[in-house]
């Protein structure tokens, strides 16, 4: 069960979403961090980092969505 979802459909309007930059890779949740003393080797989950803008009203947003659980149990 993954922890993100991608919406297809615009926030604001709900027209479809089209891919307008791409950072070419994954990131990690910006308030998880690694603790001081990681064992080597740790990884953060990351999760795909790009924009997208609506066809119809040109909004343009991150279509990866966070489950709220997940960023905020821990919030810092």
């Amino acid at each position: 069960m993954s922890d993100y979802r991608i919406n297809e459909a615009c926030r604001l309007c709900g027209g479809d979403l089209a891919k307008v930059f791409d950072l070419g890779c994954e990131s990690p949740l910006a308030n998880e961090l690694l603790p001081m003393r990681a064992p080597e080797g740790a990884h953060l989950e990351t999760f795909p980092l790009y924009l997208s803008q609506c066809q119809d009203c040109r909004h343009v947003q991150l279509p990866v969505v966070v489950k709220p659980e997940r960023l905020f149990t821990n919030y810092l």
